[in-house]
């Protein structure tokens, strides 16, 4: 589902599958798996190690592999600012499926490798390393490579493969791609996309309807990211600011939270699989309302985006598109009653979803005074009357009272406030004079 710009066929590789690979070809529970891989959409591109203007080691060839509406694979040279880019191009024909892949390795053993995959090119890339996996991740040719998956079908938590493997049928990588396989691994995902973080509960409209929004909203975008890696595939956070300080490299199992101009970004390493996941700024399912429907549009999907944004995470496993994505989660009918109760929550906490306040900028003819810290103190993006309603609501749902109150029991109350009002003054000083006389 990647869409990039077509250009005339560069160099192809050899296709003649060689090597181990040849030898082993695939397990045959992969057979039927390579051949829908055949049929899928999105992009691949291998990199090999000469000088560019923003790194320090040396590239000498990018070979592309495309996909059924873009052969040539063109433009994924171009993602993450031109990280990888460079002049000495070779193309693989994305109907080669993991088998081109290969054969660009093996003729490129000299020095290590980048492989770059895009959507639902990626699953041919996961193929390879999940044959990886499969044979121990020994194979010198597959492993001498940092693999790129960028928007992945084949992620376990949110691939569109992954999540809804009956699409197998019609060409889409129904297995995850292995945390381990024997070489290092970059997944890059993007909150919402449909291609790799799609929702996992299918009765969800809201949740799948912002989905394909955020697909359309996503195309192209890939040129603009700033991926905190290295062209080895190290991390490098540089020039992102995080809570108590950024980490040169993650443990196992390690998360963090970072600002990378200005995007939120969410990194867990597992494995030999560091997972960048980018958070969006806002529902793309509200964008065409904020776009065309004028002041009055825009301050309707202010007073509603907030709850929105809770009934679409109500459609990802643990109400977090972004959480674990290297748990398989495959597709459900509806959520677990822990998630439902954490919806509510959400749903009835006006300050769910806050964002940083702006700081207010005052005209030339008038001035602004701001308390001490309301120029950073968060706010939310609608008014809290809608929250405090459906806070209220939810209360009145949720209290539970021992039983009903009668008209009986509504004088009892009354006489027992009664009795308990402390006296007048007055009463309190004849009870005074009495008791002295």
């Amino acid at each position: 589902m990647a869409n990039h710009r077509a250009e005339p066929c560069r160099p192809t590789v050899d296709r003649t599958p060689r090597g181990r690979l040849r030898r082993a070809v695939l397990p045959a529970a992969f057979s039927g798996v390579i051949v829908a891989s055949v049929v899928a959409a999105g992009g691949v591109a291998v990199v090999h190690p000469e000088t560019v203007a923003s790194t320090m080691y040396d590239l000498s060839a990018l070979i592309t592999e495309g996909s059924s509406t873009n052969p040539t694979g063109a433009g994924i040279e171009d993602f993450y600012r031109g990280k990888f880019a460079q002049d000495d191009q070779v193309t693989v024909n994305f109907f080669t499926g993991p088998f081109g892949v290969y054969d660009a390795l093996t003729s490129r053993t000299d020095d290590a490798n980048i492989v770059m995959s895009s959507g639902w090119g990626a699953a041919n890339v996961s193929l390879l390393l999940t044959y990886l996996d499969a044979t121990g991740g020994d194979d010198p040719v597959a492993t001498n490579a940092v693999y790129v998956l960028d928007n992945s079908v084949a992620r376990p938590n949110g691939g569109f493969g992954t999540r809804y493997p009956v699409f197998a049928v019609i060409g889409v990588n129904p297995l995850p791609t292995p945390t381990s396989p024997g070489a290092q691994v970059i997944d890059v995902g993007y909150e919402y996309d449909i291609n790799g973080n799609t929702p996992a509960y299918v009765l969800n409209p809201f949740a799948m309807a912002n989905s394909l929004a955020t697909y359309f909203d996503n195309r192209l975008n890939q040129n603009e990211v700033n991926l905190p890696v290295d062209p080895e595939g190290d991390l490098d956070l540089s020039g992102a600011q995080c809570a108590g300080g950024c980490p040169t490299e993650l443990t196992d199992g390690q998360q963090i939270t970072a600002e990378i101009d200005g995007k939120t970004v969410v990194i867990k390493k597992v494995g030999q699989t560091t997972y960048i996941s980018y958070r969006r700024d806002g529902l793309p399912l509200l964008q065409p309302l904020r776009t065309y429907g004028g002041e009055a549009g825009n301050r309707f999907a202010d007073a509603i985006e907030d709850p929105l944004t809770d009934i679409v995470n109500f459609g990802y496993p643990g109400n977090d598109p972004l959480a674990n994505p290297d748990v398989y989660r495959p597709a459900a009918l509806l959520p677990t009653p822990r998630e439902t109760a954490t919806f509510l929550r959400n749903l009835a906490d006006p300050d769910n979803n806050r964002r940083p306040r702006q700081e207010v900028q005052p005209t030339e003819d008038e001035t602004v005074e701001l308390n001490a810290d309301e120029s950073t103190a968060p706010r939310t993006r609608r008014s809290n009357h809608i929250g405090t309603v459906i806070k209220n609501t939810i209360n009145r749902l949720t209290t539970g009272t021992s039983k009903k109150t009668t008209a009986r029991d509504a004088d009892t109350d009354d006489k027992a406030t009664d009795e308990a009002e402390p006296s007048k003054p007055s009463e309190q000083a004849a009870d005074a004079d009495a008791a002295t006389g």
